[in-house]
């Protein structure tokens, strides 16, 4: 295509570019993904592009700004996420850091569902997302929405904990209203790695952000023992008054506390 330029045209050749990214050129209203699709770092100055893409490619220099998470840095982020800017976000970085994605995705991963990561940060969280498969029954991938969107609190993960186990279920933690201790990944794991076989009687009978947060706070492994013992009798009374039923393995289980 031939274009005609008005007589004051700011370059001293032609650009081999359709007429809408001509017009953002003028306009100075070019991005930076189009800036280099277009083949023209060399071609244009930099002040042909819209303001914020041309602060971040003056901030991190045309190398780096190639290889920038632009899908994420396009996120705009509503009153859910706490109005959250990616890109001013981006601007915080120094930027001799090497991996500047890898540094934004430190400071954005907790701050946006895991479902809205943008692709590149799903390869690399890969943990903390589910694929679903049109395959998968109506209620597994209720299970798996609910983990991606980060909905499911503490009771949820025991009661379905070897789909959930090897997962990141931290931003679940995170986002669980009734997590007032902060119980985090670590310490729910090493609850279930000490009361697993007994962990949905637990749950079942006894309020269980207050059961790892005692463990937790006590000092004295005696007053851990007490605590759990107490629980367990508890358990064991419920069962005597036929409140709910328990099975040999799980009598077993409670009578090592």
């Amino acid at each position: 295509m031939k274009y005609k330029y008005q007589k004051k045209q700011i370059f001293g050749k032609r650009l081999k570019v359709p007429k809408n990214i001509l017009s953002k050129v003028y306009n100075c209203t070019l991005s930076f993904n189009e800036f280099i699709e277009y083949e023209l770092d060399d071609k244009i100055p930099t002040s042909c592009l819209n303001e914020s893409d041309r602060q971040i490619l003056e901030r991190f220099g045309i190398e780096k700004a190639k290889k920038l998470d632009w899908e994420l840095l396009s996120y705009r982020y509503g009153y859910f996420f706490g109005n959250l800017n990616t890109r001013e976000i981006l601007m915080s970085i120094d930027p001799t850091v090497e991996d500047v994605n890898r540094k934004l995705y430190e400071l954005v991963k907790d701050r946006i569902r895991p479902s809205d990561y943008s692709s590149q940060m799903k390869e690399v969280y890969s943990d903390r997302l589910f694929d679903i498969s049109q395959d998968d029954d109506i209620n597994l991938k209720i299970e798996k929405r609910n983990f991606n969107d980060g909905f499911l609190s503490i009771n949820d993960l025991i009661r379905n904990w070897d789909l959930y186990k090897d997962k990141d279920y931290s931003y679940c933690l995170q986002k669980d209203r009734h997590n007032k201790f902060n119980i985090t990944k670590e310490e729910l794991k090493e609850f279930m790695n000490t009361f697993g076989n007994i962990s949905k009687l637990i749950i079942d009978t006894t309020n269980i952000y207050t059961f790892i947060h005692v463990l937790n706070s006590s000092k004295k492994e005696s007053e851990k023992h007490e605590y759990i013992k107490e629980i367990t009798d508890s358990i064991l009374e419920k069962e005597y008054q036929q409140i709910i039923k328990l099975s040999n393995d799980e009598y077993k289980e409670l009578f090592k506390y």
